[in-house]
């Protein structure tokens, strides 16, 4: 029986992700080298966020009114942020968050549509055989969830670790992409694995993305629509290590890796290399990534970090 050109490749996409079991150690690993001329980034200001007992942001996106919000690992409520002048600071009080189910932690948020947002999840379970993006709208002062989207795992070959899922996502029109956390090994290839849907017909399609270091995970998605596709950016980063990565996603499926530009050294313009967990476009030519100050216990300040990329 002749296969669909879909369905062919998830067969080659899982053939050369097999043995990529999340967890296990690629067979070879990249050098931790640029895989494009870098950008001369610059990081223009560190915001500090007095945000109260609110801790752990791990997703950030940017609303069609310019609004952001961001959305803590585990505290149950979105947290909605403006520019007052030049400082970054909350619109009003968080806004408590109902329907979540038990054991999942939200780690990442991307806008869709009016008061609609898109939540990336994951579980402490390992091995598990499923994450969900939940859809969550904002009514009557609280953010519901609505729904939910399964991302059945099996289905693609692939089986995350415990605490790591779906660490990214950004939404373009009604189009999904998420990022899973945990990394894959396609052909000797260090690899994040990348699936796309359509919030209509909710089939995912999966994609993967060549990492630029020989440590570095998925941390952050953002994206928006151009002529050809979609533009999206990422955050690659592990302990010393984080780079700005930019590529484009075509609406047909590909089975070989995209090979990203690296535009940014992050680690090289932020001192310390904190924990960069969310991501948003800014101003023109400008990102602001959120810093996750929970891990393991608060250790400093909330901070959004805003950074300039030259031609972005």
């Amino acid at each position: 029986m002749q296969r669909s050109i879909a369905e062919g490749v998830v067969a080659a996409w899982i053939a050369i992700a097999a043995g990529a079991v999340a967890g296990e150690k690629p067979k070879s690993a990249v050098a931790a080298e640029p895989i494009a001329r870098v950008a001369a980034a610059t990081l223009v200001e560190r915001i500090r966020l007095d945000l109260g007992d609110v801790a752990g942001i791990s997703g950030l996106t940017s609303a069609g009114d310019q609004t952001l919000w961001a959305v803590p690992e585990r505290g149950r409520f979105l947290v909605p942020l403006r520019l007052f002048g030049s400082k970054l600071g909350l619109l009003r009080a968080p806004v408590p968050l109902e329907g979540v189910p038990a054991g999942l932690d939200t780690e990442s948020i991307g806008w869709v549509e009016g008061d609609v947002f898109a939540l990336g999840t994951e579980s402490q379970v390992d091995r598990r055989q499923e994450d969900r993006v939940l859809l969550v709208r904002l009514e009557a002062g609280v953010a519901r969830v609505f729904d939910a989207i399964p991302l059945p795992y099996e289905a693609f070959g692939v089986r995350p670790r415990a605490n790591q899922g779906l660490e990214a996502i950004c939404v373009v029109g009604n189009r999904v992409v998420v990022g899973l956390e945990s990394v894959g090994d396609a052909r000797g290839l260090r690899v994040a694995r990348l699936f796309i849907a359509d919030l209509r017909q909710r089939r995912w399609s999966p994609a993967l993305l060549k990492l630029s270091t020989a440590t570095g995970k998925l941390a952050a998605l953002e994206c928006r629509a151009e002529q050809d596709g979609i533009l999206a950016i990422a955050i690659e980063r592990h302990y010393g290590v984080a780079h700005l990565l930019r590529f484009h996603l075509q609406t047909a499926p590909a089975a070989e890796p995209i090979v990203p530009e690296v535009v940014a050294n992050l680690a090289a313009i932020v001192p310390g290399v904190p924990n960069m967990e969310g991501l948003a476009f800014g101003g023109p030519g400008e990102i602001l990534i959120a810093i996750d100050n929970d891990t393991s216990g608060t250790s400093g300040p909330n901070e959004v970090l805003v950074i300039r990329v030259p031609g972005l």
